[in-house]
């Protein structure tokens, strides 16, 4: 395959197809009344566990070597607080990207996005890419792209081609034609005068095992799309080093212009930290948080600036902050609001939202713990 140029501009989308004490009673005076000592133990008691609660804080921020923390103004002092108690309402079960059952939390899905990141990171290549997706809601958080139009044809099932289409492509809902190529190869991608890199390359079999596995929301009247060819091509795809444009598969659908495009790159050259295609927005997510809109790093790499719905801030009211949750490899983020949560300052009447991080990003990956993906800082 060819060498494929490339630029690491940021910020273009893919062009894809997100007590009060009782009343008192008459008593000698000077006699102590019965409630005291009760009071005085009670305070020990409470001193005693705040302390020991202190120490196994301490000592699970030492294990980790995880923060969560609020936003803060970049004026102010950052400070790292404790991260938030789940939110009001949050409901029980599985945080996401992990099997075992638990009370769910805002911070607690947040670390298990970043621990299921670490987990790609570990089986990939050196120099490997990251999808970033864009900003604002996005259904389908996925480099691959359809080429051309679905037409408004009514097909046997009653729905039009691009209803069908579009939903079986999001279920893996493809069938293959009888032989596709399984040659595999390198691609030089260049991210910058200075940063090129060579990246293994995928069959185009295996590209369409890729596309078979999509995990988004079945379709049980849907026709599977028939795959009749396959060309080779280039595309341009987001990642967090800037949009570049890298290799790709091409593949023909039976009696459709249109053309179902997929990087080349094997997934361990081009790591995707969410799912493809979502369906509708997990309810623990809706009841906790809010989506993160416009955002850019600013300052010495350590202030993030985001925006909320200042509709739905009036509608759910309360104090809505930016929380971070910190590893070495990745920061995760989310916009919360509850009780218990450490005092720091609120979303502004636009929405604005500041976060400054324990430390500069650097090259640790940012992800948007919402609409699962990683962002283009």
């Amino acid at each position: 395959m060819q060498d494929v140029p490339g630029t690491g501009a940021p910020g273009e989308a893919p062009a894809d197809g997100t007590g009060p004490n009782p009343a008192g009673k008459h008593r000698t005076p000077g006699a102590r009344p019965p409630w005291m000592a009760t009071a005085r133990v009670t305070v020990v008691v409470a001193a005693v566990g705040a302390a020991l609660c202190g120490v196994l804080s301490l000592a699970n921020q030492l294990t980790t070597g995880e923060t969560a923390h609020p936003a803060s103004a970049p004026a102010g002092g950052s400070g790292t607080a404790s991260a938030p108690a789940a939110s009001p309402g949050a409901g029980t079960g599985s945080a996401p990207g992990t099997a075992s059952p638990g009370r769910w939390t805002t911070a607690g899905s947040a670390a298990s996005m970043v621990t299921a990141f670490e987990t790609q990171l570990a089986s990939a290549v050196d120099g490997a890419l990251i999808f970033a997706g864009t900003s604002g809601e996005n259904t389908d958080n996925t480099p691959v792209v359809v080429q051309g139009e679905w037409s408004s044809a009514r097909l046997s099932n009653g729905l039009t081609e691009r209803e069908n289409n579009t939903q079986s492509l999001r279920a893996g809902n493809l069938t293959p034609p009888v032989r596709l190529p399984t040659a595999t190869t390198t691609a030089r991608i260049v991210v910058s005068n200075t940063d090129v890199r060579r990246l293994p390359v995928q069959s185009a079999k295996d590209a369409f095992a890729g596309l078979a596995q999509a995990d988004g929301p079945a379709c049980a009247e849907c026709e599977p799309i028939v795959i009749t060819g396959v060309t080779s091509t280039t595309m341009r795809v987001n990642t967090t080093v800037g949009r570049l444009t890298v290799p790709a598969w091409s593949y023909a659908v039976e009696d459709s212009e249109a053309r179902i495009v997929v990087p080349a790159l094997t997934p361990s050259a081009l790591i995707n930290p969410g799912p493809g295609y979502r369906g509708e927005t997990a309810a623990e997510f809706v009841r906790s948080q809010l989506p993160l809109w416009r955002f850019s790093m600013g300052g010495d790499g350590r202030v993030l600036t985001a925006y909320l719905d200042t509709g739905e801030i009036r509608a759910r009211g309360g104090c809505w902050r930016l929380y971070a949750v910190e590893r070495d490899s990745a920061v995760a983020v989310f916009a919360t609001s509850g009780r218990g949560i450490p005092a720091a300052p609120c979303a502004s009447s636009s929405g604005r939202v500041t976060l400054q991080l324990a430390k500069p990003l650097g090259d640790r990956t940012l992800l948007d713990t919402y609409w699962s993906r990683a962002l283009a800082p």
